[in-house]
């Protein structure tokens, strides 16, 4: 596997807007579930139709740059499972168990680009959060997370859609699990923005697979139509982020520093072609961030800036030595988040 050492060059924090259509906030149904005293309504099974068209993906050999490096998110003492953007709102957004908070409840906060804690949003008990998505709206962003959560595998059996807003509580315009026709379970969601997609992984019998779907028709509750579906090879590794971008899928894999797992660590990156649904390149090992004292990988994002640079994000997280009284172990955990953005 080839080693990619993280770039000195500056990073480019301030990330430009790029126009995208709008999604709509309108209420939505979950398969069979009527939400918010609005009658159910029966949904036929969904159909599967031509592949992805291929807009290039990214070389996971390429260098590694810097784009956020030790910022602490409001749940300063739980470690950052994912993370996503709303481009054109120029936010960052990040889900991680609040301070205080069990096993299972998630919380979302809301940064700028430069860090700048902005907003925080309590969800519930939901589930592991592993990955989420965003989708703007004017100047609104909704986000995709999971829900139902259940204990016995620290996951949501379903999704949800809800706007955004600061200290307020979701108000869910979709929540199902549109995977129930094949007995889905372990579902989390990913927004491709610039490709209009709403892709989901989830597991069926002990086998990971993906759907992708139009984003504008899923955002108004209709899952009727998998554009595309795929059942991922194995890979080794613990599971740690994913994320879609046209007719690619990018997992991120790895371990935290340990006695048996000393730097540069395991983190690998790996690309998995939908279309042929064999992987097209990795697991590639990255030591981005790799002198950190204390570093696991947690989460991807793509992006595409305004003047046409795309770039694949990945997150870590880190143990910061600063610690406070009253929570878990007293540590705080900050964010630190790298991409590359050789694409073809």
């Amino acid at each position: 596997m080839t080693t990619q050492q993280l770039s000195t060059t500056p990073d480019d924090r301030g990330i430009s807007r790029r126009a995208v259509l709008g999604a709509t906030g309108g209420l939505a149904l979950a398969a069979g579930t009527g939400l918010l005293g609005v009658p159910r309504r029966a949904v036929a099974a969904p159909s599967r139709r031509a592949a992805l068209t291929s807009v290039g993906s990214w070389d996971l050999t390429a260098t590694s740059h810097p784009f956020l490096e030790d910022k602490l998110t409001t749940d300063t003492h739980h470690t950052m499972q994912s993370f996503c953007f709303d481009p054109n709102n120029q936010w960052l957004f990040t889900i991680a168990q609040p301070n205080g908070g069990t096993a299972g409840q998630l919380s979302v906060t809301r940064l700028s680009y430069g860090g700048t804690v902005s907003g925080h949003m309590n969800l519930g008990a939901l589930g592991h959060g592993v990955s989420m998505g965003a989708e703007r709206s004017g100047t609104s962003t909704f986000l995709w997370t999971e829900y139902d959560y259940d204990a016995s595998t620290d996951r949501g059996r379903g999704i949800q859609r809800f706007q955004f807003v600061d200290g307020g509580t979701p108000r869910p315009t979709y929540r199902g699990n549109p995977t129930a026709d094949e007995g889905g379970v372990n579902v989390t969601p990913s927004v491709d923005h610039w490709n209009r997609l709403l892709a989901l992984k989830y597991t069926v019998g002990g086998s990971s697979r993906f759907r992708v779907y139009d984003l504008d028709r899923a955002s108004a509750g209709d899952f009727s139509q998998v554009l595309l579906q795929v059942t991922q090879p194995a890979l080794a590794g613990t599971f740690q982020g994913w994320t879609i971008f046209g007719s690619y899928v990018y997992l991120l894999h790895g371990d935290a520093y340990s006695g048996t797992n000393p730097s540069p660590g395991n983190t690998t990156l790996s690309k998995l072609d939908l279309s042929t649904g064999a992987y097209a390149q990795g697991p590639v090992h990255s030591n981005a961030f790799g002198s950190m004292t204390s570093r696991e990988p947690e989460g991807m994002a793509g992006y595409v800036k305004a003047d046409g640079e795309h770039r694949l994000y990945f997150g870590f997280v880190g143990h910061s030595g600063t610690r406070s009284a009253g929570q878990p172990d007293g540590i705080d955990r900050p964010i630190s988040i790298a991409y590359k953005n050789a694409f073809s």
